[in-house]
């Protein structure tokens, strides 16, 4: 008896399950990273995009890559009400468990390796692509939520941003 027939062991090598376990250890990493380039550096100069709503008032969003998605994806999200996006990244993720699912209980080893390579690159697909375009998007949703682009201001943080744009137009 193989020791890969064991249901725990097979288990554990399944896509989901390298992606889970390297994103924690990522999360992890990144933290550390960020509270040593913090500490190193104080506080970097981004670029925001600075949207105003005249019932909602300001809202400043970050240009280029997102970093709380990428730590958090689905939760970020839906704090940032993308509901659209989370819901079909949600649909994709369980899209693939359940072909990860399939694949296991196949009797086909050889194809099982293959399907799981792509797998593990629709799950670092699904779980980078939001960080790569999540601000974009929360821009498209706010646009369409009514809100009018007023500025774009470099600074240190999005409060900072809101408040220099809300003084240009004073």
């Amino acid at each position: 008896m193989k020791l890969y027939n064991i249901p725990f062991i097979s288990a554990l090598i399944t896509p989901l399950f390298f992606v889970i376990v390297f994103r924690e250890i990522l999360v992890l990493w990144g933290i550390i990273i960020l509270l040593c380039r913090f500490k190193a550096r104080g506080e970097r100069i981004k670029t925001f995009n600075v949207y105003h709503h005249p019932m909602y008032g300001f809202e400043a969003v970050k240009v280029g890559f997102s970093w709380p998605d990428l730590f958090f994806g689905i939760l970020w999200m839906m704090y940032k009400k993308l509901w659209l996006f989370a819901g079909i990244i949600i649909t994709l993720f369980f899209l693939l468990s359940l072909i990860e699912t399939m694949i296991i209980q196949s009797q086909n080893s050889g194809i099982q390796v293959t399907i799981n390579l792509f797998l593990i690159i629709f799950y670092f697909v699904l779980w980078f692509l939001p960080a790569f375009k999540g601000n974009k998007w929360r821009e498209n949703n706010l646009s369409n939520l009514g809100y009018e682009l007023v500025g774009t201001m470099q600074t240190t943080n999005p409060n900072l941003a809101i408040i220099n744009v809300q003084k240009k137009l004073h």
